[in-house]
């Protein structure tokens, strides 16, 4: 199946389109169980596969908590993976300087990337926040359980019914 344009990007004829899905590295919080800080997000895997569905999209997903990735190391991942969009998302305002902060590492990795934050927070405080960072969309509904008109999850959930 040929490349598939999203999000206003349409990779060159014999590519796919190349989507990184990333939560960043971020802080340790202590008033939790250690394992917790540790815990796999699901809505990552879930993302993935509903982009996968659609054919013509590369996707490569980075928990960084989980898998003890640092900022080096995610930086290099970005730059060898070179994605045409950068999805991150964050629900808790505790970790929205490292969201952010990923942002910035983003752009400065592959500039031409779009960048696309969304959760809770970013939702909530999209007027905070566009226009203020290197974002390019707030996407409202980061989550494929909660598909918005126009976008590949509210289309593949309509037709399913």
């Amino acid at each position: 199946m040929g490349a598939r344009a999203l999000f206003g990007i349409e990779p060159l004829t014999g590519q796919s389109l190349r989507v990184l899905i990333a939560a960043p590295p971020r802080r340790y919080w202590p008033f939790t169980s250690e394992g917790d800080n540790y815990l796999l997000q699901q809505a990552l895997p879930h993302l993935a596969v509903a982009l996968l569905h659609e054919g013509g999209i590369e996707v490569k997903v980075l928990d960084c908590m989980p898998l003890r990735m640092g900022w080096k190391t995610l930086a290099q991942e970005v730059r060898d993976f070179r994605p045409h969009i950068v999805a991150i998302g964050e629900n808790h305002a505790l970790y929205a300087n490292e969201a952010l902060r990923f942002v910035a590492l983003a752009k400065e990795m592959v500039p031409a990337a779009k960048i696309i934050v969304g959760g809770g927070h970013f939702a909530s405080l999209h007027h905070v926040y566009l226009g203020k960072y290197s974002i390019d969309v707030d996407f409202p509904a980061f989550h494929p359980l909660t598909p918005v008109p126009g976008t590949l999850f509210f289309d593949d959930a309509l037709a399913q019914g």
